[in-house]
């Protein structure tokens, strides 16, 4: 399995994610109709990352939908809606 750290997100019109990225990598940019393939298919994992280290995985959520969320196990600032836009 790979794990891919994403450093910034886009979002639709709607204000749903859209895509992940991460201009360092050769993956770049990933669609989150791609990022949960990704996911449920067990090929790769995304996580974001905070400047203390600290690591949230993204996960996949089906109560409304597929979309993808940051795990929200603990009281983190470390979510999705904190990254740069891409």
């Amino acid at each position: 399995m790979q794990y891919r750290r994403v450093m910034a997100v886009g979002r639709d019109d709607q204000g749903s994610i859209s895509r992940l990225c991460n201009f360092s990598t050769p993956w770049v940019l990933v669609t989150s109709v791609q990022a949960i393939r990704d996911i449920e298919a067990g090929h790769c994992q995304y996580y974001i990352q905070d400047d203390h280290g600290l690591s949230n995985l993204i996960v996949v959520r089906n109560e409304q939908g597929c979309r993808l969320q940051t795990d929200p196990a603990g009281e983190s600032r470390n979510t999705l809606a904190n990254l740069l836009k891409c």
